[in-house]
């Protein structure tokens, strides 16, 4: 999830915080809506838009995703 926070957000190599909020990373709507794209073509799980936008750390999207997947 890390990989595809950096990709993304443009941050290249740079150092992620898992913790970090989708707006504190100052992601915008239409980053909000690649994210559900990617996580929904690279992983097979659909995660709503409000979710990406109120609980979208990559620590919870991980976890998120994880747990739909098993």
């Amino acid at each position: 999830m890390t990989d595809l926070w950096r990709e993304i957000f443009e941050l290249g190599t740079a150092e992620v915080d898992p913790d970090e909020g989708f707006f504190e990373a100052g992601g915008t709507s239409y980053q909000a809506l690649s994210m559900i794209t990617r996580i929904d073509e690279l992983f097979g799980v659909e995660v709503e838009l409000v979710t990406v936008l109120t609980e979208g750390s990559v620590a919870f999207l991980a976890e998120l995703v994880d747990s739909t997947r098993n």
